[in-house]
């Protein structure tokens, strides 16, 4: 074709009766030139994700002979009916005890939050473990550092829109063997008489540990020394009363700490 622009139609559906979703110029092109385009555009409610679309370029200026009407497939559409979509969600493992997390956004339209939601090892149920709001700074990129993995971890997160609604991400899985070596664990629970407290640590250190009632009351404390490697605490909790009591610990030197729920049985 000669010199001139094209008008470009892009179509939801295999051919050009589908319903037109954009359209605009292209730049003035000399004969035998070409030209790429690369963008997004807003189609919800137009056309379903996943569906065919259909691509016809037209040229403006050119007449008879020369000109020039080319069309084809073009993949399908990766639309988003909810005015929001995760591009890519991922995590992995660095540096020996802590895991990432990476989520892009398609866009952010509707959206005031988002809540990282863990399943640890010892558990079935997500829990909330962090709150991420809403930033137009993060160029719809988004990071999180979980820095307690358990060592085996299902990770999603929980989109929360303006106006109260939520949708949840896929869910991923991440193995960390060294986090799961110096992870804490309290056993038997429940118990009748003694609790151990089994961890491991990359440092000596001392830790602190205590149990304490329902309402909140210190009713044990104690701190034990730490070596490197494998621990094990043990307390003697025969004299409680038969309920519900909570364990918590905290690394002197690390500060690294956490609490355990435990019921205590005849």
């Amino acid at each position: 074709a000669g010199s001139g622009s094209a008008l470009v139609k892009i179509y939801c559906g295999s051919d050009a009766t589908g319903t037109l979703l954009t359209s605009f110029a292209s730049n003035a092109l000399l004969a035998g030139a070409s030209d790429t385009y690369t963008g997004t555009f807003n189609a919800a409610g137009l056309c379903p994700s996943a569906s065919p679309l259909f691509v016809q370029v037209e040229d403006t200026l050119a007449n008879g002979s020369q000109a020039c009407v080319c069309s084809k497939s073009a993949g399908t559409s990766t639309t988003s009916p909810l005015g929001f979509d995760i591009k890519a969600f991922t995590g992995y493992t660095y540096n020996a005890k802590i895991n990432m997390l990476n989520w892009v956004m398609y866009n952010e339209e509707n959206v005031k939050a988002y809540e990282v939601e863990r399943v640890v090892e010892t558990s079935t149920t997500f829990e909330k473990i962090a709150t991420i709001a809403y930033n137009a700074n993060n160029n719809l990129n988004y990071n999180y550092t979980d820095n307690k993995p358990s060592g085996s971890d299902l990770y999603r997160i929980k989109i929360i829109e303006k106006n109260g609604s939520v949708t949840y991400s896929k869910i991923i899985h991440l193995e960390n063997s060294l986090a799961k070596e110096f992870a804490y664990n309290l056993y038997p629970n429940p118990t009748k008489s003694t609790l151990n407290l089994n961890f491991g640590s990359a440092t000596t250190s001392k830790i602190d540990v205590s149990i304490v009632d329902v309402i909140g009351k210190v009713l044990l404390s104690k701190t034990y020394d730490v070596k490197l490697g494998a621990n094990i605490v043990t307390l003697d909790v025969a004299a409680l009363v038969d309920g519900n009591y909570y364990f918590k610990y905290m690394d002197v030197t690390t500060k690294s700490q956490g609490t355990f729920k435990f019921t205590k049985t005849k």
